[in-house]
């Protein structure tokens, strides 16, 4: 891997640099799913070194006609426990398909091991997703902050478009 950065960057950067690394489904999925508001949603992914969480993204493929409320989480793979999560947004009637960014607003502390990347919504919301991953779901009522541990029931194979940025 080899980062080229411009010399005026150099001469005025702040030491030292880091580069936000992330792990997930960084591009936009070739499917969209209709999900509905009685689950919190996610998918498999590896974390390949530890940091702190400091964001969640979420590819919205949704032309809302109505405000819905939206956070995304993290969860441990080995225990279910959850180890961050974002603050709570209203997506805004009218918001364009795009990535949402979420800032992480409790824990965040990582490993290198696997972690389910999730989300949830209080109305039907439109994702992006490609198969050949591991997602799951949690059967609960819409509530903030999300539950501890996460009791996810194996679902399918799609990777949802999500990713963290630590």
């Amino acid at each position: 891997l080899e980062i080229t950065l411009p010399q005026a960057f150099l001469d005025t950067a702040t030491y030292p640099i880091t580069i936000d690394p992330t792990f997930g489904l960084t591009t936009i999925g070739a499917t969209s799913l209709v999900t509905d508001a009685s689950y919190i949603r996610g998918s498999l992914f590896a974390c390949s070194e530890a940091g702190t969480a400091t964001s969640m993204s979420l590819y919205l493929d949704d032309f809302p006609s109505y405000d819905k409320l939206l956070f995304q989480a993290i969860y441990l793979d080995s225990d279910r426990s959850r180890v961050g999560y974002t603050v709570e947004v209203v997506t805004a009637t009218g918001d364009l398909a795009a990535w949402k960014t979420l800032n992480i607003s409790v824990g965040g502390s990582l490993s290198a091991t696997n972690y389910y990347l999730a989300y949830a919504h209080n109305t039907s919301l439109t994702v992006k997703y490609d198969s050949g991953g591991t997602s799951a779901y949690h059967t609960y009522t819409y509530a903030y902050p999300p539950p501890d541990p996460w009791d996810e029931t194996a679902w399918s194979t799609h990777k949802f478009s999500i990713y963290c940025t630590y």
